[in-house]
């Protein structure tokens, strides 16, 4: 879908997948965790998926991993609290 999955809880909330999705309800949720890889130019390339913490945190710890890997200030991409 081109977007964190948390980004799709933020938008959808946790309703699941319809059949015109292309993901099966049976085999997928939305939850935070997943965070599309994207490279200019070339499009995503892969996924970086945290899970086991609330979806929240989960994608937190995508954006500090990152963030480290990528030498920038995780500060600028905090969630504002809702």
């Amino acid at each position: 879908f081109q977007r964190s999955s948390y980004r799709m809880v933020l938008e959808r909330g946790e309703a699941p997948f319809s059949p015109q999705a292309g993901a099966d309800p049976a085999d997928f949720v939305i939850a935070g965790g997943g965070f599309p890889i994207q490279v200019k130019g070339a499009g995503i390339i892969g996924c970086l998926t945290i899970s086991g913490l609330p979806g929240r945190s989960d994608h937190g710890v995508a954006v500090a991993a990152l963030c480290d890997h990528l030498q920038l200030d995780p500060r600028a991409f905090a969630l504002l609290d809702q």
